[in-house]
């Protein structure tokens, strides 16, 4: 009896347990709060997920900004610390010298590119919860400063002895290559290129000499004659007071240069400076018409490669876009020292050394002279000295009381066995006094001396008169120093100088390497080597630029 109520009992308990359960899985009061909790879990993840985010963003923001202000402080190419010490600088200034990872730097004479890098490893506060125990925060900069614009000056030796063993030919080949090398290389716009053929002077060329203000003595040719203190700088303002060089012939015995003399200051066009080009075949035209002769003048050739690249020549450029004769991208050109976008290079070649320059001395530079030309025979002159008031004509080596014109007459005799014969000859034309330049025009320094002051006044007043009217400049002092002033104010302005020695001599030599930026931008060579050198020449020039 006892155990059957024990055992109904324990049915109605496990009855009732059954009920209970089956209660519960129907109950559905307090379900929301469960689905909040899982909700909340969530949502504390995913917002910390985005603050860890935050402080990875705010960290990588930091270097990347630390980075960049700092590669661009490196690459100014104005900074004379290294790159590496640069950047480490800022990073430890700003407290994080710890995450930077590596400086690389790469420098040109006129272009610089630095790269750093730097990484921070953030501990996650949250995302440790998705098993992410910490975030990195890479950063990389890289700033490069370099240059866009390219200036040049190709300075040119066409003197007598270029014409020798076919050397000016190769320095045609020579140049005309590098020309187009440039202008294959340099963004189109950006490239300007002036030629300065030289020898014993430099002829501008009417347009470019009326630009300055010179003494303008004459028109048959265009060269100035500096003073020493001309070349202690680059520039040449449109301003300053410049002696124009005399169109004459020390060298030669003649009243015929132009067939059988040889100018200190060529006539020719071929000669003229072409300025600020950026046409190829028109560089390319002028650098086949060059033709060799005369004596050497480096200095005079590096003077006006220089002035053509300092802005004091910028009004010219101006006047010459305005007539548009010069792009009008130019404006600005030749671009201040200052401009970290451009870039300036002289090419300066020779096959010799200096050798001696003649100048005109001032008194015989300009205004009237004391000789007199007949409009009806070219041949024959007068000359009027003072201290006679008398006139020696040519046409009888005699003195006569007035110049050989329409209005004088003189006796012209000859001999026929033992007896002399004489008749009076009735000038024809009419004399013409002459001024200096008209009269070396006519004829060389020689002829003038030998054929008019020596029967005049005997060979000791020919040998006065030589010294009176041309002073010779000393090549290995004066012409040497000269040079070395200009090229020193050259490269004092961040002025890129090439050399080329072509055949020359170790005298020579020496000059060009005093001339060039360092002792790897002078190139000896022979023969069919300059056009190598001015192809090394090119490639170093585009290495050093990078196109913007």
């Amino acid at each position: 009896m006892w155990s059957k109520a024990r055992a109904s009992a324990s049915k109605r308990g496990l009855n009732g347990l059954r009920a209970r359960a089956a209660r519960f899985r129907k109950d559905e009061s307090g379900a929301l709060i469960i689905f909040g909790l899982i909700i909340f879990v969530l949502m504390l993840m995913v917002s910390g997920m985005a603050v860890d985010m935050m402080r990875h963003e705010a960290m990588r923001s930091r270097l990347q900004n630390t980075l960049d202000n700092a590669t661009l402080a490196a690459a100014n190419l104005d900074q004379t610390l290294s790159a590496d010490d640069v950047v480490r600088d800022y990073f430890s200034k700003a407290g994080l010298s710890k995450y930077l990872t590596g400086v690389t730097s790469t420098s040109h004479l006129n272009a610089r590119t630095v790269t750093a890098t730097a990484s921070a490893k953030i501990p996650s506060l949250f995302m440790q919860l998705a098993g992410v125990d910490s975030l990195t925060a890479p950063a990389a900069s890289t700033a490069k400063e370099s240059i866009g614009n390219v200036e040049i000056s190709l300075v040119l030796d066409v003197s007598g002895s270029m014409g020798w063993n076919h050397k000016i030919d190769h320095l045609k080949v020579a140049a005309k290559q590098f020309i187009d090398t440039m202008f294959d290389n340099v963004d189109p716009g950006k490239l300007s290129i002036s030629i300065i053929p030289y020898a014993a002077q430099v002829t501008a060329g009417p347009t470019l000499f009326n630009y300055y203000n010179s003494t303008k003595d004459h028109t048959y040719s265009y060269c100035i004659d500096f003073d020493s203190t001309d070349f202690s700088t680059a520039a040449l303002t449109t301003t300053e007071s410049l002696q124009q060089a005399g169109n004459f012939d020390p060298w030669y015995r003649t009243n015929d240069i132009d067939r059988h003399g040889q100018r200190v200051c060529p006539k020719e066009s071929s000669r003229y400076i072409v300025p600020f080009s950026d046409s190829r075949s028109g560089l390319k035209a002028a650098i086949d018409a060059l033709q060799p002769g005369g004596n050497t003048s480096i200095d005079v050739g590096m003077k006006w490669g220089a002035a053509l690249l300092d802005p004091s020549s910028q009004p010219i450029v101006t006047d010459l876009i305005t007539k548009g004769s010069l792009p009008a991208g130019f404006a600005g050109r030749p671009y201040a020292y200052s401009d970290r976008q451009s870039m300036k290079v002289v090419v300066v070649m020779t096959d010799g050394e200096n050798t001696q320059r003649a100048e005109l001395q001032p008194p015989y530079t300009s205004g009237a002279s004391p000789v007199y030309s007949n409009s009806k025979d070219s041949s024959n002159y007068s000359f009027y000295d003072s201290s006679r008031n008398e006139y020696f004509w040519t046409a009888d080596d005699q003195w006569h009381s007035e110049p050989y014109g329409d209005t004088a007459s003189y006796q012209q005799c000859y001999r026929r066995g033992w007896r002399t014969y004489c008749s009076t000859v009735n000038v024809q034309g009419k004399a013409q006094q002459m001024t200096w330049p008209e009269v070396w025009e006519a004829m060389s320094i020689d002829w003038f001396d030998y054929y008019i002051i020596y029967p005049a006044f005997g060979y000791s007043a020919y040998y006065t008169w030589q010294g009176k009217l041309v002073k010779w400049l000393d090549p290995s002092t004066t012409m040497d120093s000269q040079l070395h002033d200009i090229c020193a104010a050259t490269k004092a302005n961040n002025v890129t100088v090439y050399s080329i020695g072509f055949e020359t001599n170790s005298h020579g030599e020496a000059v060009l390497k005093d001339c060039a930026t360092a002792p790897g931008y002078f190139y000896s060579v022979q023969g069919l080597d300059i056009t190598a050198a001015f192809a090394s020449i090119a490639n170093s020039i585009n290495k050093l630029r990078l196109t913007q």
